[in-house]
């Protein structure tokens, strides 16, 4: 079954919000194999945008709402909160007024070197290297395909040819450009197996009872549950 995610990296005063669109076939098994293993998933980045720069939170928010609209009610929407608790209340207002089909998921982009975590609102908490680290590897092993009608795409492979590692004074690795990475990292969040949404109807129950809309948010539970 053929399924959209859009995925946004909410821009700062000086820094443009974008976002990117990626049709995709659902499979719960491929969910669950390797990284290695993912090439077998059908993805394809439909479309990446970037927003005009100085436009409110609640405009970014209503041309995702848009956007979501017009690719129908199975469309999950993940988008980056770090940084702002406001643009993840104004998402979760949306939903509740019924401008998204799904509950948009909150990312918070951590800058120290951590494997896949939730927060206190069993959302998910990923480095900076990590969503680069597996957005390289999907690139790799082709993953995905771009789709020819992409108006920007050139401007998205000069952002992914700028990204430098970076090591901070505290030995912790990240990525950043040297120009603005907003395409890059709207893609990295839409692809990101682990935030993959389960089938329509479907949902993921961990041990304990609860459930879960994704495979990551569960299995985090999981782990955290086996390290207490």
């Amino acid at each position: 079954m053929s399924r959209h995610t859009i995925g946004v990296d909410v821009g700062q005063v000086n820094d443009p919000s974008a976002l990117s669109v990626i049709e995709f076939y659902d499979d719960w098994g491929t969910l669950r194999r390797p990284l290695r293993d993912i090439q077998s998933a059908v993805r394809v980045v439909k479309d990446v945008r970037v927003l005009p720069l100085g436009i409110s939170y609640q405009t970014v928010v209503e041309e995702v709402a848009t956007v979501a609209a017009s690719l129908g009610d199975g469309t999950s929407v993940v988008f980056d909160k770090t940084g702002s608790r406001g643009v993840a209340d104004i998402f979760l207002a949306g939903y509740r007024e019924h401008l998204f089909a799904r509950r948009p998921r909150g990312v918070t982009i951590a800058s120290e070197d951590a494997s896949f975590s939730l927060d206190g609102d069993g959302d998910a908490v990923i480095s900076n290297a990590e969503l680069v680290r597996v957005l390289a590897e999907m690139v790799k092993r082709k993953a995905f395909t771009l789709d020819r009608r992409i108006s920007d795409v050139e401007s998205l492979i000069s952002e992914a040819m700028s990204m430098e590692a970076v090591l901070s004074p505290t030995k912790r690795l990240r990525f950043a450009s040297r120009r603005h990475d907003d395409r890059v990292f709207s893609l990295a969040l839409a692809l990101y197996p682990r935030l993959a949404p389960s089938h329509i109807g479907r949902r993921y129950r961990a041990p304990d009872g609860r459930f879960f809309e994704t495979f990551g948010a569960a299995d985090a539970l999981i782990g955290q549950r086996a390290r207490a």
